[in-house]
């Protein structure tokens, strides 16, 4: 697809709807499509924002479009968001692995989230959160730091599993952000540069996300965590670690 949209042109990869076409029975692309669409609209509805562009559309589960969108020497792993920008036109593609898709469809997360896949939904909220923030900065003509995707997309990663429990269970379990932030791995392939900043984004995310819980008394729904929340989203790096460092 391809849209404009503030001065810039949007579109998915080429090969990308045909890689939902051959995506396996076992993973419905309208189930995929569904629950990617319900995760951005709630994280536009937390930062207020009106994107025009529906993340289903960049949605792709086939392994070897996805080598192909990598090139040569790129490191492949179960989320990814392929990016190219040519010509004033920013081709997106967000890569899930369809095995952990597959798990997601066994219990829709939006009705009842299973405890054992929790990392498989960490993984959609990933790949639906990069999108979000990449679309929104180009938007904006922003440039927007690896760094910034990835503790953007662990603070949406834990704020989303937090509302989606409390809403079924009435309750959060008490060591959701340990089991987010503390009982981590990273894989062991991972250069080194890129090891440093998924840690120092665990990091960060991690010091946010406590101060939240404590100042608001564990309720993110509190108007004032809202608002932390909308401005911590538009801020610029330094001042979002500016923030954190206090």
């Amino acid at each position: 697809m391809s849209s404009e949209s503030g001065g810039r042109c949007f579109r998915a990869a080429a090969s990308a709807s045909n890689a939902q076409a051959a995506a396996q029975e076992r993973v419905p692309p309208e189930a995929t499509a569904a629950l990617g669409n319900a995760l951005q609209h709630r994280l536009e509805t937390r930062y207020d924002l009106d994107l025009g562009h529906q993340v289903s559309d960049f949605i792709f589960s086939d392994p070897e479009i996805a080598a192909n969108l990598r090139g040569p020497g790129g490191r492949s792993a179960c989320e990814q968001v392929l990016v190219c920008e040519e010509a004033g036109t920013l081709s997106i593609s967000v890569f899930l692995d369809a095995g952990v898709l597959a798990r997601l469809q066994r219990r829709d997360p939006l009705v009842a989230v299973d405890d054992d896949a929790l990392d498989a939904l960490g993984l959609i909220i990933e790949g639906v959160s990069h999108f979000v923030c990449l679309v929104w900065h180009a938007q904006h003509g922003r440039s927007c730091t690896q760094l910034e995707l990835e503790l953007q997309a662990e603070i949406d990663k834990f704020t989303l599993m937090h509302d989606l429990l409390r809403e079924q269970r009435g309750r959060v379990p008490a060591d959701l952000r340990q089991r987010l932030f503390e009982r981590v791995s990273f894989p062991a392939d991972l250069p080194v540069e890129e090891h440093h900043r998924y840690r120092d984004a665990n990091t960060w995310a991690a010091r946010f996300c406590a101060t939240l819980q404590h100042r608001f008394s564990d309720r993110l729904d509190h108007p004032d965590a809202k608002s932390l929340l909308r401005r911590f989203f538009r801020w610029a790096q330094p001042q979002k670690f500016a923030w954190m460092q206090r």
